[in-house]
């Protein structure tokens, strides 16, 4: 029995997803390595589907991970706790860039010196302060 025979979309809707986004990373890897076009549409839809469970409100970090994308939050406290967490469980991210209120200008300054220096690769489990920037 393969996982998502065991973990269906009406038992388990957020393991389903998970797996699926899992299915999702392994098939664009193969599908990058034999410049395999099939294997990228099958990434595509296996990560389109789990974000019908993997909604930016209820789980922004597993969101961000669909999309490839890390997470700009002000909500320092609990992202900083929740990358901890995420760390010791062996979970994945895209990343997570904390910040204090700023003027939106010094916001996308920062911001556009993080990404050039950090590709999305490099921000792969990496907890950024946009201070820093």
């Amino acid at each position: 029995m393969t996982a998502l025979e065991e973990r269906t979309h009406d038992r388990v809707p957020l393991q389903w997803a998970g797996t699926n986004m899992n299915l999702g990373n392994a098939l664009r890897t193969l599908g990058e390595r034999e410049s395999d076009t099939a294997h990228l549409e099958e990434a595509v839809a296996a990560c389109r589907a789990a974000l019908v469970e993997l909604k930016r409100e209820l789980m922004p970090l597993d969101w961000a991970r669909a999309e490839q994308r890390a997470f700009v939050t002000f909500n320092v406290a609990h992202f900083a706790a929740l990358h901890g967490i995420w760390l010791r469980q062996g979970r994945h991210h895209a990343g997570i860039v904390l910040s204090s209120q700023r003027p939106v200008g010094d916001l996308v300054r920062r911001l556009l010196r993080l990404t050039a220096a950090l590709d999305s690769e490099a921000m792969s489990d990496r907890l950024e302060f946009l201070s820093d920037w």
